[in-house]
């Protein structure tokens, strides 16, 4: 192994011990093979061991922005100036705002440059220029550490589920920003569970936790920002336990006649609600048959209507108009036989004539 070689080793290994302990300080005997770098690392870390430094002179700008980042008393002994690009320059300024006064343009600085600065020190936002070309890496990095920038973006879009994840952990005031799909498709469980544990107030954005704090408390209703994404089996469930929710709900129309028979069966005073659907009135008639007269909307049952209620009740049978038999699956027909046998054998039989009438047509 050549000396360069071994010197760097050396380097590396004192360099490694001494930032862990600085008791090894006084043991150390060479310091003459501390590159500029290595010298830039550990008088960050202590400043006294300055008269030890031989290499003041060979320090790069990126050793000077690391140094005077954290040490900015030795400022005076930086020579290259103008030699810092504009990475040195943003590291520099992001934590010593200070040393603005030897910069000679804010123009060097790319959207990345000002995202760092900004975020430590956003007093100097009147000098970007560049607002446009933020990305959502760069906005990300600065409303996690600078809210106050909200004011004025309206580009929430530009974020991605991950960087939504990342952005409500340190600044849950801007959920009412983060897109519905992203709380309940795009955000698995275990992050949802990590958010709310550490900012619990969350919950109302979250379809299924608000579903659950409504269940638990049906004043929560007020506070959940999320009640009108609630599906039919949700609302059902809490009508069935909180029925005076129900001028809340909005998808009536999608309950289907499980749902309603449910419903029925345990909350009886929405009968007449029932009464306004079709899927309803199934559900009705499957309770209640001899309120068949006063049912206006048979046209409107579809066929997933018709299988349910002939099912349980098929004395309805010959209400069931011709096309929607010839809508029914072999499954379909081949359960009312096995519930009803014989029964609708006939109407089998018919419907298959017409199709094969028809396929010869």
């Amino acid at each position: 192994m050549n000396m360069k070689k071994m010197n760097k080793l050396i380097s590396s290994k004192w360099k490694k011990l001494l930032l862990e302990d600085s008791s090894l300080i006084e043991q150390c005997n060479c310091w003459d093979v501390f590159d500029s770098w290595t010298w830039s690392q550990l008088l960050a870390v202590y400043p006294q061991l300055s008269n030890k430094c031989n290499k003041w002179g060979e320090m790069t700008k990126l050793a000077w922005a690391n140094l005077l980042s954290q040490q900015p008393q030795f400022a005076s002994r930086c020579k290259i100036w103008d030699k810092f690009n504009r990475m040195s320059w943003a590291t520099l300024i992001s934590t010593q705002p200070k040393f603005t006064s030897k910069l000679k343009s804010w123009k060097i600085f790319n959207e990345k440059d000002f995202a760092k600065i900004l975020s430590a020190q956003p007093q100097f936002e009147n000098k970007c220029t560049i607002w446009r070309e933020f990305t959502n890496s760069e906005w990300l990095q600065l409303l996690s550490k600078q809210p106050q920038f909200a004011e004025n973006f309206d580009r929430w879009e530009i974020f991605y589920p991950k960087d939504w994840k990342c952005l409500l952990m340190v600044q849950p005031q801007f959920a009412k920003e983060c897109p519905y799909h992203y709380w309940n498709f795009c955000f698995e469980l275990p992050f949802v569970n990590n958010l709310l544990k550490k900012h619990p107030d969350l919950w109302i954005y979250h379809r299924n936790t608000s579903f659950e704090k409504i269940k638990e408390n049906p004043q929560n209703i007020e506070k959940s920002a999320c009640v009108e994404r609630f599906n039919s089996y949700q609302w059902t469930q809490l009508l069935l336990i909180h029925p005076q929710l129900s001028s809340y709900c909005q998808k009536w129309k999608n309950f289907d006649e499980s749902e309603w028979k449910w419903l029925i069966e345990k909350q009886p005073q929405f009968k007449q609600k029932a009464k306004e659907f079709p899927s309803g009135w199934s559900a009705l008639l499957q309770i209640e048959p001899k309120l068949a007269d006063e049912c206006k909307c048979w046209e409107e049952f579809g066929t997933t209507n018709w299988f349910v209620l002939l099912r349980n009740q098929p004395q309805f049978m010959d209400r069931c108009p011709d096309n929607i038999y010839d809508k029914f699956y072999e499954g379909e027909w081949f359960q009312l036989s096995y519930e009803h046998p014989n029964i609708f054998s006939q109407k089998r039989l018919l419907s298959s004539l017409r199709k094969i009438a028809n396929s010869n047509g």
